[in-house]
């Protein structure tokens, strides 16, 4: 039998070192093998397999998993190889790695425009990979390997599907899309479910990796693995099966004691952000309580394209030709919001723009300082 290991105490057991650092494959337990009389290291071969599902009931330990593949992702690769997204639909403990560089952002349940945009940030990706790795190969690892560039693989999670699924069933169509077509382009997903109904056939065909903990049946082993051997796990929390050329039993390994794991998450998190050298992921794009010069820090402001706003649908800049447009009118059923406008424009202008800005401002309705 296997039993609970510290993290660092799988990795040390086992000699185990990282790979290419595009080559996600990160160590989440120990793997039992009675057929051999032999342990061994359980790792999670993204880049290899691609989309990973885990299931079990409450309290079997799909968080723990979680959490230290995400913890062992963090530790081994930078920025440059690796974004995380994580959608944390469970106990929300998961917002814990939100300020490492390499997490783009943590959604919580009640966040929908957050899990909007990720959707549309994730389509776009496999546009824009598919015209990016179109003469290095079509996929992922023949781009990096090929192109002399680096890019990072996208790792998104999905902790507790059902409560997505009920809430955002408009997005589903998206993480059928992606989970399809995003794994030739470095894009994966790892999804945490209850039950063998929370995910539809159509989505769960896409996903060529199961790991299955603690479940309710033992119908349900052969319902989601096929035959099992007569394998099943014991009842340890993080204990479960994965099925390969026989169905084997393995332990979750843990990042940390419970204790200890905010401590060492803040200790990796700030060693990553060193180690990365300023660099983070891409930000989940949300509308913006304020637009101001800051948020505009790296647009390009002319008169001919004057940035007025962002566009709700898209986050796109909206733009005014103000050259070709001598007098501009700007309405509002109030003094104030005009001024506002006004005031931003005239800001933008001064911080941007080499070009003399004169302001009449006779209510005196601009805001000082």
């Amino acid at each position: 039998k296997v039993y609970a290991n510290a993290l660092w105490c799988v990795t040390k057991k086992y000699g185990l070192s990282v790979e290419a650092p595009y080559i996600l494959n990160p160590v989440i337990g120990e793997l039992d093998d009675p057929f051999n009389q032999n342990q061994s290291a359980l790792t999670l071969p993204l880049t290899e397999d691609g989309n990973t599902l885990i299931y079990g009931v409450a309290g079997s330990g799909k968080l723990t998993f979680v959490t230290t593949m995400v913890y062992e992702l963090i530790k081994n690769h930078t920025t440059d190889y690796l974004n995380i997204y994580i959608m944390d639909f469970g106990a929300e403990t998961l917002k814990m790695f939100e300020k490492a560089p390499q997490v783009g952002g943590v959604v919580l349940s009640s966040e929908a425009e957050k899990v909007i945009n990720l959707m549309k940030l994730l389509k776009k990706e496999v546009a824009d990979r598919k015209k990016l790795f179109a003469d290095y190969g079509g996929d992922y690892v023949s781009y990096v390997k090929n192109s002399g560039n680096t890019c990072p693989n996208i790792v998104v999670i999905i902790n507790n599907y059902s409560p997505f699924a009920e809430s955002y069933d408009e997005c589903e169509d998206v993480v059928s899309f992606v989970s399809r077509e995003g794994t030739k382009y470095g894009i994966y997903f790892v999804v945490t479910a209850t039950n063998t109904s929370s995910m539809r056939f159509r989505i769960v065909q896409n996903f060529k990796r199961m790991f299955v903990l603690q479940m309710n049946d033992k119908t349900d082993y052969s319902a989601l693995l096929g035959s099992v051997e007569g394998t099943y796990p014991a009842e340890i929390k993080g204990r479960g099966i994965i099925k390969t050329d026989h169905a084997y039993e393995f332990q979750t390994a843990k990042a940390a004691s419970e204790e200890e794991l905010q401590a060492k998450v803040k200790e990796l998190v700030a060693e990553a952000t060193e180690r990365c050298g300023g660099k983070v992921a891409k930000r989940i794009p949300i509308l913006p309580k304020l637009v101001d010069t800051e948020y505009m820090e790296n647009t390009e402001v002319t008169l001919d394209k004057l940035p007025v706003g962002v566009n709700k649908k898209d986050l796109s800049f909206v733009s005014h030709n103000l050259r070709d447009n001598y007098i501009s009118y700007v309405l509002a059923q109030d003094v104030s919001s005009v001024s506002l406008v006004l005031q931003g424009m005239a800001e933008l202008m001064a911080a941007k723009i080499d070009a003399k800005i004169i302001v009449v401002d006779a209510m005196q309705s601009f805001e000082s300082g």
